[in-house]
């Protein structure tokens, strides 16, 4: 029996995004497709610990590769991320998205270094309000 799915989604587990979540998965025509990772800061382990069975977040892409032939990773970072000290760690808004984009890249080089057949797609999700959750592709 194959089990074949088009993407894995690498994303943090904060609750405030899981409505929001749902609906871009549903609205990018994910839902049903694709492999969830969720762990605090999303891609933070993938970036600060070295590829290999020792990183959890390395490891899913991994199985997702093997277990069901996923061909494009989707990397989502948030704004006001805890696992990387809040907004307030920044002195900007614009600052700390550009962080973000940043270690966004490093996640994306990670994969393609182990991985060179899966493409990547980089977001950065921001909260605009109580319900209201905007993402922003990336280059």
């Amino acid at each position: 029996m194959s089990h074949k799915c088009s993407s894995l989604i690498v994303h943090c587990m904060d609750f405030r995004f899981q409505r929001a979540f749902t609906s871009y998965m549903e609205e990018t025509g994910l839902m049903g497709d694709c492999d969830c990772v969720s762990g605090a800061g999303g891609i933070k382990e993938l970036v600060e610990c070295e590829p290999g069975e020792n990183n959890y977040v390395w490891k899913q892409i991994k199985g997702s590769y093997r277990l069901h032939d996923m061909s494009h990773a989707v990397l989502i970072a948030h704004l006001d991320c805890g696992a990387y000290g809040g907004s307030e760690k920044f002195a900007s808004r614009e600052l700390e998205f550009e962080f973000h984009k940043q270690e966004l890249a490093k996640a994306e080089h990670v994969i393609r270094d182990s991985f060179p057949a899966i493409s990547v797609k980089k977001v950065i999700a921001e909260i605009e309000g109580e319900d209201n959750v905007v993402f922003h592709d990336v280059d």
